[in-house]
């Protein structure tokens, strides 16, 4: 199980995998046994999205990302090294490329989220 690898890397004991695992389920109406995030992106409808991996992930590979970028036309991708996989988003770098990437993407007024 893909999921699994996170917390095998993580100080999180079984008892929350499986916990997390059923609460993603339940929120979302997916298995995350054969979830395909590749395949799943196709149904997502953004005008623009940005993919962030570490070159070095060792959760998740980095291949596993390109091919989501691959599979997904309106995606960006760009690759960090020195984060890994769980302090990537703590690091100035990556914040200032999710900064500069929302404040180039236009943002259209009358678009609903739901």
């Amino acid at each position: 199980l893909r999921i699994s690898l996170v917390f095998t890397f993580s100080v999180m004991p079984t008892i929350s995998e499986t916990s997390s695992i059923r609460r993603l389920e339940k929120e979302t109406k997916l298995d995350v046994e054969t979830l395909n995030v590749s395949s799943f992106v196709k149904d997502i409808h953004v005008k623009d999205s940005l993919i962030i991996h570490d070159q070095n992930d060792k959760v998740i590979p980095i291949e596993r990302s390109k091919n989501v970028h691959r599979n997904w036309d309106v995606s960006r991708f760009k690759t960090v090294n020195g984060t890994g996989h769980f302090r990537i988003l703590r690091t100035k770098k990556v914040i200032s490329m999710v900064l500069n990437y929302l404040e180039d993407t236009p943002i259209d007024k009358n678009e609903e989220f739901n």
